[in-house]
């Protein structure tokens, strides 16, 4: 690795948002402290082939070697090639299954209440654990900082871990080289973006008849965000429908989710135009693997939408309003809020996630997902993960909340209500 390479490097405005939110203490814990845990059935597992495969594919790639340096005014990012990784290693095999998953949820548990120390440049901003199950069955998991990537980032490196692991099966003795790497490509990305007049003015018509809402913070439920999300999946007949509706309608499925996730924000602000935050992405053409790049290549953008009395309109207008924002998602949250003169713009977000072009697994894999699980979660109040998974196309509903905001039982009564009105989109429809 050239030494310049070392050279402090301004952050990307994203990275700068999230980690302000990551070491807010109104935030804690957890905040942007990523999970994913897979439960993985292995052909004639190779555990020191395994372990081998995911240490050659994180020391192949910079990015993972991102660190923070805060010694300045302003907090700059630079690469630490002698950054050492430790892939845990546990063996659960002597536990029943029932043990195992009560094991498994403690340990995720403490590893959520051990944040990085973003503030030491000698540690990793990503961890991994593999935990063996049985003699052909493991729990693979990844944890990170999310400043430093994406989840896409993610769903590429799985991709190569798999397929390291598959060649290292027929040469053990295989060898990677290390990985290209492409900021100053970023840095051009973004600052042609900074410089869009375009953007700026879409944002501030866009934003024309936003309405401030501030929720309440409930002291009397809880003075510590105790975080716990409530997750439900939708049934495959719940799915299929939900499916046909959207051609039906001739619109995104995203657009669908959406638009109901406005009428339980709208629930609680009774307001006529309801700004909420979605996960965009900022990949380009003129942009190379995510795990070339170092800077975040998603970001959070406003989508102001009025509330629409009749369903099929209220569904229509969302997604004509989602294919606008798209066109100019990739301009910085940071830009809009300086621009709007706030701190934020939204409380309540939406991430609809499907993987399901990343092709993890060639066809001659060894390897099985039996179950992935994960937590994501970010600093605002509600904060809705919509999940397709990639190998079965089931649907899963994860809301995230800030309890001293929210009970359970309220959580459980808005993801209630939400799945209601997907039913009456479909019978509408």
């Amino acid at each position: 690795m050239q030494c310049e390479l070392l050279n402090c490097c301004e952050l990307a405005k994203t990275q700068r948002y999230l980690l302000k939110n990551y070491l807010s203490k109104e935030n804690e814990p957890w905040c942007y402290h990523t999970q994913f845990s897979y439960h993985l059935q292995v052909k004639n597992l190779s555990m020191p082939l395994f372990h081998k495969a995911v240490r050659s594919i994180i020391e192949r790639h910079p990015v993972l070697k991102t660190v923070f340096l805060f010694a300045a005014a302003e907090i700059k990012q630079a690469l630490n090639p002698k950054l050492s990784f430790n892939i845990v290693f546990q063996d659960v095999s002597n536990l029943s299954l029932t043990e195992q998953t009560n094991w498994l949820q403690q340990f995720l548990l403490t590893d959520r209440n051990t944040p990085f120390d973003v503030y030491n440049p000698n540690q990793p901003l990503f961890k991994t654990y593999i935990i063996k199950r049985s003699n052909e069955s493991l729990q693979f998991i990844l944890v990170f900082n999310h400043a430093i990537w994406d989840g896409w980032s993610l769903a590429v490196l799985m991709k190569e871990i798999f397929a390291h692991y598959q060649a290292l099966k027929l040469k053990p003795t295989l060898n990677l080289q290390l990985a290209e790497y492409d900021y100053p490509d970023f840095i051009k990305y973004e600052q042609g973006l900074d410089n869009s007049l375009e953007a700026k003015e879409f944002w501030d018509n866009h934003l024309k008849n936003h309405q401030s809402f501030t929720s309440e913070k409930k002291q009397a439920t809880c003075n510590y965000n105790n975080y716990r999300p409530v997750e439900k999946k939708l049934s495959a007949e719940l799915t299929t429908a939900l499916l046909r509706a959207q051609l039906r309608l001739k619109v995104t499925m995203k657009a669908l989710f959406i638009a109901q996730f406005i009428r339980m924000v709208e629930d609680e602000t009774m307001l006529a135009y309801n700004t909420i935050g979605i996960v965009t992405n900022g990949r380009n053409v003129q942009l190379k693997n995510p795990l070339t790049t170092l800077g975040l290549l998603w970001n959070m953008a406003p989508l102001c939408v009025e509330l629409l009395p009749d369903y099929l309109r209220h569904i229509n207008n969302v997604n004509q309003a989602l294919a606008n924002v798209a066109l100019y998602g990739s301009y910085s949250l940071m830009n809009i809020l300086e621009a709007q003169n706030k701190d934020e713009l939204f409380h309540a977000a939406f991430n609809f996630i499907n993987f399901g072009g990343a092709n993890l697994l060639s066809a001659d894999s060894d390897v099985d997902f039996l179950e992935v699980e994960g937590l994501d979660k970010f600093h605002y109040p509600l904060h809705l993960l919509v999940g397709i998974n990639p190998f079965n196309k089931d649907i899963s509903l994860v809301l995230n909340y800030d309890t001293r905001c929210y009970s359970e039982q309220e959580i459980e009564n808005k993801l209630d209500a939400y799945i209601k009105g997907l039913i009456r989109i479909i019978n509408i429809s």
